[in-house]
């Protein structure tokens, strides 16, 4: 159902791509009108574990790490962390802007030379297109690079990355700008989904102190490896290292705060900024004159330890959660859908899907998160509503409702009143599709 939900999101924004900064997935897209949209939105979002790999495979120094193989089984493990699994299992357009951005540093400074300057532009530049506040999250990156190179007296690196630390920051300003006054409703995510209306009204201390007992809990992956970098800074007593605890506070605070619970959470991709601190000691092991060999070793050690420490958490409570019989297993445990379905699976929904369209009873139908992404480009004014959002109004008219069948229970707790509205669900023969009616 996650990958669902994200997928009809992504698609919407697709087809009118002034709703958001998906310029350089839509133009993708138009390249290949015949391949099915589910079989390119899940080609499409393979490619970003892939860019952070080769991003840390290439930040990781050789005289460390002297064997490609072992330097590339390494990046491996250090890309499949708690935070990257958490994002597969949840998939969002967001998770390239940490990929992007370690490829480009990996460009610039791994690479070097003009086409490692110039690859790493243009990896900057696609990174900014994915969404209005990459540049936001970029900015407070870049700016901490800067200060760790002033720290080692380089200078002239710095310069640059205050540059583009000033390049992002203005660009999504800008963004955000047109977002706000040129778009119908836009510029209202801020309130919606972290401030609330009216500001702040939601705080109380009962629902801070679940949050903080959640993040403690089914977010220990992302804490514990930031406890660990925490308590490298203070025995290392190294304050360039602590650049990175404090990339990750902003976003923390806001997170807390947040009135949406996914945002609050922490869930899947709203857990993207926080990987420009959780992978800080990978960053400063590519800045010139930044490390003796001693200290790069620790650096090392500590990038592997983090990461370790995440995946082995996140493992641990999505087999907790699986065994508790809970919901959520898609992003508590994404490796259950690691393998695509089967072809004839495949070709039975297809199936399925035509027949329904050419229906005369289709234009009164309605459809859940994930039915919805297999449609969108075809479904009316109505027919689809993000997280079953449907009015009494539009209820009433439908005819039916086709969903995903799910034994999510917070995805059935969601459709109870779809469901008493109609209860007799036929499922579709050879999919993981039903048809409900009244």
């Amino acid at each position: 159902m996650a990958h669902a939900k994200s997928a009809a999101d992504w698609r919407i924004c697709a087809a009118d791509p002034l709703l958001a900064d998906f310029f350089l997935s839509h133009a993708l897209a138009v390249l290949f009108p015949a391949m099915p949209y589910a079989v390119w939105y899940s080609l499409f979002m393979a490619l970003w574990p892939a860019l952070l790999w080769v991003g840390i495979f290439h930040l990781l120094p050789k005289e460390d790490v002297a064997s490609p193989l072992r330097r590339a089984v390494l990046a491996v493990l250090l890309a499949l962390n708690g935070l990257t699994l958490s994002m597969i299992g949840f998939p969002h357009v967001e998770s390239f802007i940490p990929a992007l951005f370690f490829a480009g540093i990996a460009c610039w400074l791994g690479l070097r030379g003009v086409w490692g300057q110039i690859l790493a532009l243009f990896a900057f530049a696609i990174m900014l297109s994915v969404r209005e506040d990459a540049g936001l999250h970029a900015c407070l990156a870049f700016a901490a690079l800067a200060l760790a190179a002033f720290s080692t007296k380089n200078t002239t690196l710095a310069r640059c990355f205050v540059f583009l630390a000033a390049v992002s920051f203005s660009y999504s300003a800008v963004a955000l700008a047109l977002q706000k006054f040129w778009l119908p409703d836009g510029g209202e995510a801020l309130g919606r989904v972290y401030l609330g209306y009216p500001i702040l009204a939601h705080i109380d201390g009962p629902m801070l102190l679940q949050r903080l007992i959640y993040w403690a809990a089914a977010r220990s992956y992302i804490f514990v490896a930031l406890a660990i970098l925490t308590a490298a800074v203070v025995y290392w007593r190294d304050r360039v290292l602590a650049l990175g605890v404090a990339l990750c506070l902003p976003w923390l605070g806001l997170s807390l705060l947040a009135i949406s619970p996914m945002a609050g959470g922490l869930f899947g991709y709203y857990s993207v900024p926080l990987m420009f601190g959780f992978f800080w000691p990978l960053l400063l092991l590519r800045l010139p004159a930044a490390v003796n060999v001693e200290r790069r070793a620790r650096l090392v050690r500590l990038q592997g330890v983090m990461a370790a420490a995440s995946a082995f958490l996140f493992v641990l409570m999505g087999t907790v959660t699986l065994f508790a019989g809970r919901g959520g297993a898609i992003e508590h445990a994404p490796w259950l859908y690691a393998l695509p379905p089967w072809p004839d699976r495949i070709a039975a929904t297809e199936r399925f899907l035509s027949s329904l369209t050419a229906s005369p009873q289709f234009d009164h139908l309605i459809f859940d998160d994930g039915a919805a992404s297999l449609l969108i480009d075809r479904l009316r004014q109505g027919q689809y509503r993000a997280r079953l959002a449907y009015s009494d109004a539009e209820i009433a008219q439908a005819a039916g409702f086709v969903r995903f069948i799910s034994d999510d229970e917070d995805a059935l707790a969601g459709e109870a009143q779809l469901m008493a509205h109609f209860p007799n669900c036929r499922p579709v023969n050879g999919t993981a599709l039903e048809q409900c009616e009244r």
